[in-house]
């Protein structure tokens, strides 16, 4: 159940600041929940992208996707190419970051999708489904991210 190690990043990240450039639109961030709701059920797996399985930052590459907006296979990669919004400022598609230590950037092992309400989807861990849970969970980034 422990978390894949969290992929190489490039030193002088910042925890805060406005990180990369918005893509996504609000009516964007809906077809991207959209498609992660219809992936609801289907197997984790480390480096899935789909159609069968997914991981945690393949399911939100693949959900943006379907909303027009390209972005990479990393949890790390993502946090630093989205634009960064308090979490009381997130809204349904938003994404949102778990590090070993929330004030590095370089440690963020996990991310899921905003779908409202203090809910996200995720896709977990081996061993478990693509499913909904609170958001409030230790290790929670203070900034999340707006494609």
């Amino acid at each position: 159940q422990s978390a894949p190690a969290p992929a190489p990043a490039s030193a002088g990240w910042s925890a805060s600041g406005s990180g990369g450039v918005a893509q996504g639109s609000a009516s964007g961030g809906r077809i991207a929940v959209q498609f992660a709701l219809a992936q609801l059920g289907k197997n984790y797996q480390w480096g899935g992208a789909g159609p069968t399985t997914y991981d945690c930052s393949g399911l939100t590459m693949q959900a943006w996707a379907a909303a027009g907006v390209a972005l990479p296979h990393s949890a790390a990669l993502q946090y630093m190419d989205s634009q960064h919004i308090g979490l009381d400022q997130m809204r349904p598609g938003d994404l949102i970051f778990y590090a070993s230590d929330t004030s590095n950037p370089d440690t963020i092992y996990h991310e899921a999708m905003f779908i409202g309400n203090g809910q996200m989807i995720e896709a977990p861990y081996t061993g478990a489904q693509v499913r909904i849970s609170p958001i409030w969970q230790s290790q929670i980034m203070a900034y999340a991210g707006r494609p």
